[in-house]
């Protein structure tokens, strides 16, 4: 049996949304209640859970969506992976499969997982994410930490020459970084400038 995947409504004046990112890829199996994607609204930031275990088929990778556009579904008849417990039985031939499904949780579990948004800020900065430390849930990386990252080695060069030059910081000096809006931003922006008008 087949679920589809649907934008739900996440309010009165919402119509549509972005994906952000796919925390799944297409062909993973995925347990119910597992989350498989972020959405962006201009109200808010949302994840979407799998309402039953089975294969992913992913539909629409990224983009714009609407409410009620089916973005993907998930093969309910397809069955769990069973390898883990045939591995551990079976001492001779697969294990090199029961290596690799070990090893990934434990990667996991040292790697910090970045957040759908840290890892749009990753990959615009070109950064890895392995020399950065989560402070989110479970040691996921967060925004704020990507943020942090980027600013740590730049206010550390430019403090350098900064004492080399005058002891004394200059008062009223800041820094400016051009972000790319979200959809949230933008939101808040427009409704600012009309009721300046």
């Amino acid at each position: 049996m087949k679920n589809q995947i649907v934008v739900p409504a996440a309010g009165e004046s919402v119509t549509e949304a972005d994906i952000v990112s796919w925390y799944k890829n297409d062909g993973d199996f995925v347990e119910m209640d597992e989350p498989l994607l972020e959405l962006e609204t201009d109200k808010a930031s949302m994840d979407l859970n799998a309402e039953t275990s089975g294969t992913l088929h992913i539909t629409v990778n990224e983009g714009t969506v609407k409410v009620g556009d089916i973005i993907g579904e998930i093969d309910s008849d397809g069955s769990a992976p069973t390898p883990a417990p045939e591995s551990t039985s079976t001492p001779t031939a697969p294990e090199v499969p029961a290596a690799t499904e070990t090893s990934a949780p434990t990667q996991n579990a040292s790697k910090p997982f970045p957040s759908p948004a840290a890892k749009v800020i990753l990959e615009e900065l070109n950064v890895s994410s392995a020399s950065i430390s989560g402070t989110g849930k479970d040691g996921r990386i967060t925004k704020a930490d990507v943020l942090e990252q980027a600013k740590a080695p730049k206010q550390e060069k430019e403090a350098s020459p900064a004492t080399k030059e005058s002891p004394t910081p200059t008062p009223g000096s800041r820094e400016t970084e051009r972000v790319p809006m979200t959809r949230i931003r933008k939101t808040i922006m427009n409704r600012l400038v009309t009721t300046q008008k």
